[in-house]
């Protein structure tokens, strides 16, 4: 790791960090990031050759560094390198207090509070803490895994064949589950009717995309972050009306922003108090990725923009940022 070289992808932190001397610009020498989540006081971060870096709050074991002290460098998780074995770490995502990641080899490895199930492995302690990754063996079989998404204590996979699973907590519905079952222990599948293209998890609700370019909504709506009127929870999926088919979602704490797409233009779309389209001007295709973490004010990481093709990684509270144009929402 280190700070100096322009020609290495770099990421870019606004705000308070965890790291010391409050550093706000790093990188991974000789070995490109391509992944990268933020949960309210911590990141993990995915290179290209596999290797899962960690830093931030450490209180719950959600670095997966096998202790429980905050961390203040950004540190290898030794225990997701695999050898020779050819398996490497191709994902991560972050709860509030817990971390998944995804492996090229169909396997997700959960670390952090299992408080409310949400590492998805079965624990004879509801409040056990997990500071070692821990393989979800739930699984049947051998997953290709497209997406994970983690919300304050409910998780949500993605299979390439369009197949979500979702555990954890389930009080708002956040599982798509009555809410009389408050948590869903180990990873089921969600039935419904089409395929689905992408996820995305808030604190206490979830978004998916659905291979027709349709948004459905489930969990808690008490900022009207599902596109209803009406504050309340729901269980079920319920489609959100968008004039145009969604290309992607993305979940804060209380906020979803989808990013829809007409023609070669794209325009961005969140619900708050009701659906409101927040701007009219074409976003370049420069952005490849959209994603948001959060509201965090003291945290380690701020939220995650986009992917863009300088491959810079930019950190932030706010904002959705590009080299070309900038949205406040």
């Amino acid at each position: 790791m280190a700070d100096n070289d322009n020609d290495a992808p770099q990421v870019y932190l606004l705000g308070k960090t965890y790291l010391a001397n409050n550093q706000g610009q790093f990188y991974i020498r000789n070995d490109p990031i391509v992944n990268m989540a933020a949960g309210d006081r911590h990141t993990i971060i995915v290179t290209e050759s596999g290797r899962a870096f960690a830093f931030g709050d450490n209180s719950s074991g959600q670095l997966g560094l096998g202790h429980t002290n905050n961390v203040d460098k950004v540190s290898c998780i030794k225990s997701l390198k695999f050898g020779d074995t050819g398996e490497r770490v191709i994902l991560a995502a972050c709860g509030r207090e817990s971390s998944l990641v995804a492996t090229n080899h169909g396997s997700i490895y959960a670390f952090g509070s299992n408080s409310r199930s949400q590492l998805g492995i079965k624990s004879p302690d509801s409040n056990t803490v997990n500071p070692q990754p821990v393989k979800i063996d739930s699984f049947k079989n051998k997953m290709v895994w497209k997406q994970i998404a983690m919300g304050a204590e409910h998780s949500c996979a993605l299979t390439d064949e369009g197949v979500v699973y979702v555990w954890g907590a389930n009080d708002d519905g956040q599982c798509a589950q009555p809410r009389k079952n408050d948590v869903v222990p180990i990873p089921m599948e969600l039935r419904v009717e089409c395929q689905i293209n992408a996820i995305s998890c808030g604190y206490y609700h979830t978004a998916l995309v659905d291979e027709n370019g349709r948004l459905l909504l489930f969990g808690n709506n008490d900022d009207r972050q599902l596109g209803r009127s009406m504050p309340d929870k729901f269980a079920g999926p319920i489609e959100v009306s968008i004039p145009n088919k969604v290309k992607a979602v993305a979940c804060g704490n209380q906020h979803t922003v989808v990013l829809t797409v007409n023609g070669e233009k794209h325009k961005n779309y969140f619900s708050c108090e009701n659906l409101i389209q927040i701007d009219k001007t074409e976003i370049s295709d420069i952005v490849l990725e959209l994603a948001l973490a959060s509201v965090h004010t003291n945290a380690n990481a701020l939220g995650i923009s986009t992917i863009v093709n300088l491959n810079t990684l930019i950190l932030f509270a706010f904002e959705l940022i590009n080299t070309n144009m900038l949205v406040l929402f």
